[in-house]
C-alpha cells in the first residue's frame, strides 16, 4: 500500500533492453494506492505488470500465465487517475506474445468519471495476444472509462481467443467517458479472431454513457471475424468506427463488412468476480460458440488441447464441440385445437429464446406434439402456443373465475400435459344441437362485459365462428360465453335440457383454441328452425332501405346485427322497409341472410 501523493505502484516493472525476456507465472495482487497521482501510461497511479522497454529492445518478450488482480486506487479526490492490469510497450520492431494471463478486479474509488481502468494495454510493438481472461467492472457503479483490451499504436497486432467481460449495473451519470471490451485507437494490420467480447455494463436512469463491444479508429487494415459478442445493458452497442456508432450486430455487419461469421450470444461463466471466465452451464456444447480452429493457437489458457475442426471462441476449451451435444425428446399434450407448440428454456444455444423458440411437430395422436432438442439433464423450460416474443402465450394454471396464472418452469419429463394457455390468439367455436337447429345463432362473452354479440355462421345443421386471430389478440382461459338465438323470441338464451337456466357459474369457458359445443335447448323451445319452408326470394337494395321479392306468402323478420328485432310481418310477393346505413339480419321463413345498407 502507498499513501504518497505522487507515487506510482507497480507490481512488477521492467525497462530492460535485453532480448528474449519472459515474465511468466507470477501472481500480482492486493495493490492499493491511497495517493492522488494523476498521470497516464507508465506513470499511472497503479500498474500490475509494467513492461516498458521503449525503443531499445527488439527481442521476443513473453508475458504469460500471470494472475493480476485486486488493485485499487483508493483516493476519492483525484481526477483522472489510471489503473492498469498489464501495461506493455516495447520498441517499434520488438515483438511479444501476451498469453494465458488472468486479469480481474481492478478498481478506483475516485468520484471523477475521468478515471481510467484498463485490463491489458498495448502501447507499442508487434504483439500476439491470445488466451487471456479479463474481467472488470464488477461492483463499480461510477461511470468510469473502462477498457478490457486497449491497443494504442500503429504496429501490427493480433488478438486470438481472448475472453473479455465488463460488468456492472446502475451505472451513474457520466461525463464524456465510455466503456469498451475491445478498444483500438491506432492503425496497423490488426487481426481480431475467435474472441469472446462481452460488455454488460448498464446505465442507471439519466446516464447516456455508451458501452461498446468494439470501438476502432478505422477499418482499413483491420480484420475481425468469428467472434462472440454480447451487449445487453442499457447503453450497450455492438461497436463504433470513429464517430459512427453501430447499435446491433446486423448494422455493424452491414456498415463495416466485418464479422460476417461472428455471433451475438450470451455466455455463462463460472465466476466473473474471481476472474474465472471458464465456460459453464448451457454454454458448454453451445454450437454458437464454435469457431474454426486456428493453427496458431493449439491450446487454451489451461494448456488443454484445442479441438478441430471446431474450437471454442475465447480462452477456455470447455469440451469437444465436434461431438454431438446431449439432447432430450419432449412430448406434450396440449389444449384442443392448438395449431403450433413451442418450447423455451435453458437449451443449448437457445436460452429462454421467445423470438425463435424450438418448435415441436404434431404426432398422430390428437393434440400431441414432440421434438428433440439439445440440452442438459437439468433443463428448465415452458411451452408456448405462439412465437411472437410474448410470455402471455405461455402455459398456465386454471383459476376458475379468476385470471389464470403462468405455470412454473418445468423440469424434464418425457410426457407433459398443458391444461390451458395463459392467453390464446384466436378462439374457434363449433356448435351442434341436441334438438331443433335454430335459424340464427349469436353469442356474447365476458371479454367485453357481455355487450357486443358475435354472429355465428351456419353450415348444414351446425354453426361456427372464429373470434380474434389478429396480431396481438389475447383471450384468457377464464373468458366466459353463452349462446342465444332470436328464434321464437328475442334473446332466447341456451339453457339446460330440462329448461332450467344456466347459472353464471356454469357458463362456457374458452379453455382451448378450438371448442366443440353442444346446445341442449333454448329457454323458449324451438318449434322449427333451419328445416323451415324454403322459397325463392330476391333481396334488393333501394335508395331508402331494403326490398324483398318472394314468389308467394312468407314470414319476414328484420333484425339489427345485435339481434334486436325491427320488424316482423307476413308478406305476399313484396316486402319493403326503410333503413339507416348499417348491417342487418333478414330472415325469410326462418332462413337468415346478412344485409348491408
Amino acid at each position: 500500500n502507498s499513501t504518497g501523493a505522487g507515487m506510482t505502484i507497480n507490481g512488477i516493472y521492467t525497462n530492460s533492453a535485453a532480448s528474449g525476456q519472459s515474465i511468466s507465472k507470477n501472481i500480482v495482487r492486493n495493490l492499493t494506492n491511497y495517493g492522488t497521482r494523476v498521470s497516464t501510461g507508465t506513470a499511472a497511479s497503479i500498474i500490475g505488470l509494467c513492461i516498458n522497454t521503449g525503443g531499445s529492445s527488439s527481442g521476443i518478450n513473453t508475458i504469460g500465465n500471470n494472475k493480476v488482480f485486486t488493485f485499487n486506487n483508493a483516493t476519492t479526490t483525484a481526477d483522472g487517475v489510471e489503473a492498469y492490469g498489464i501495461y506493455f510497450e516495447t520498441s517499434s520492431t520488438g515483438s511479444a506474445t501476451l498469453e494465458n494471463n488472468k486479469i480481474y478486479d481492478i478498481k478506483t474509488s475516485s468520484t471523477s468519471t475521468n478515471a481510467n481502468i484498463i485490463g491489458l494495454y498495448i502501447g507499442n510493438g508487434l504483439t500476439t495476444t491470445k488466451n487471456n481472461m479479463i474481467s472488470l467492472g464488477s461492483g463499480l457503479t461510477s461511470a468510469y472509462n473502462i477498457s478490457g483490451i486497449r491497443k494504442s499504436n500503429t504496429k501490427n497486432n493480433s488478438f486470438y481467443h481472448n475472453t473479455v467481460l465488463l460488468t456492472g449495473i446502475g451505472v451513474g451519470v457520466a461525463g464524456t467517458t465510455n466503456t469498451y471490451a475491445f478498444y483500438k485507437t491506432g492503425s496497423g494490420t490488426d487481426i481480431l479472431l475467435n474472441n469472446i467480447l462481452i460488455n454488460e455494463r448498464s446505465n442507471a436512469s439519466g446516464n447516456t454513457q455508451k458501452h461498446y463491444v468494439l470501438n476502432v479508429n478505422d477499418l482499413t487494415t483491420f480484420t475481425s471475424d468469428y467472434n462472440v459478442a454480447y451487449h445487453p445493458g442499457t447503453g450497450g452497442l455492438l461497436g463504433a468506427v470513429g464517430a459512427t456508432d453501430y447499435a446491433t450486430g446486423e448494422t455493424w455487419g452491414t456498415g463495416t463488412s466485418k464479422d460476417a461469421n461472428s455471433k451475438i450470444q450470451s455466455v455463462y461463466f463460472v465466476d466473473a468476480t474471481t476472474g474465472n471466465l471458464n465456460i459453464t452451464g448451457t454454454s458448454i456444447n453451445d454450437a454458437l460458440l464454435g469457431m474454426p480452429n486456428l493453427a496458431t493457437v493449439t491450446t487454451d489458457i489451461a494448456n488443454a488441447t484445442r479441438n478441430t475442426p471446431l474450437t471454442y471462441a475465447g480462452a477456455h476449451e470447455a469440451s469437444n464441440l465436434n461431438i454431438p451435444a446431449p439432447s432430450k425428446t419432449f412430448t406434450v399434450t396440449v389444449p384442443n385445437g392448438t395449431a403450433k407448440v413451442y418450447v423455451a428454456g435453458i437449451f443449448t444455444g437457445k436460452k429462454w429464446d421467445l423470438t425463435t423458440p424450438h418448435e415441436l411437430v404434431a404426432t398422430a395422436n390428437p393434440n400431441e406434439f414432440t421434438g428433440t432438442f439439445a440440452c442438459t439433464n437439468d433443463v428448465a423450460y415452458k411451452y408456448l402456443c405462439e412465437k411472437v416474443g410474448d410470455w402471455d402465450y405461455q402455459e398456465a394454471i386454471y383459476q376458475g373465475t379468476s385470471d389464470p396464472i403462468p405455470a412454473s418452469n418445468r423440469n424434464y419429463n418425457a410426457a407433459d400435459v398443458v391444461p390451458i394457455w395463459y392467453r390464446i390468439n384466436k378462439l374457434k367455436l363449433n356448435v351442434s344441437f341436441e334438438g331443433v337447429v335454430p335459424s340464427t345463432l349469436f353469442l356474447k362473452n365476458s371479454g367485453d362485459n357481455w355487450t357486443s354479440p358475435d354472429i355465428l355462421t351456419h353450415n348444414g345443421n351446425t354453426y361456427s365462428v372464429v373470434i380474434g386471430g389478429t396480431p396481438g389478440a389475447k383471450f384468457p382461459a377464464n373468458t366466459q360465453y353463452k349462446y342465444y338465438t332470436n328464434d321464437e323470441v328475442n334473446d332466447n338464451w341456451e339453457c339446460n335440457a330440462d329448461g332450467s337456466p344456466i347459472l353464471a357459474a356454469n357458463n362456457r369457458w374458452s379453455v382451448a383454441p378450438v371448442l366443440n359445443d353442444v346446445i341442449a335447448r333454448f329457454t323458449t323451445a324451438l318449434v322449427s328452425g333451419l328445416n323451415g319452408t324454403k322459397m325463392n326470394a330476391r333481396i334488393m337494395h333501394t335508395s331508402t332501405g331494403i326490398e324483398v321479392a318472394v314468389d308467394g306468402k312468407a314470414t319476414i323478420e328484420l333484425y339489427t346485427v345485435n339481434g334486436i328485432m325491427l320488424d316482423k310481418t307476413n308478406a305476399n310477393g313484396t316486402y319493403k322497409h326503410e333503413l339507416n346505413n348499417g348491417v342487418y339480419i333478414i330472415r325469410i321463413n326462418g332462413i337468415s341472410t346478412k344485409f348491408v345498407k
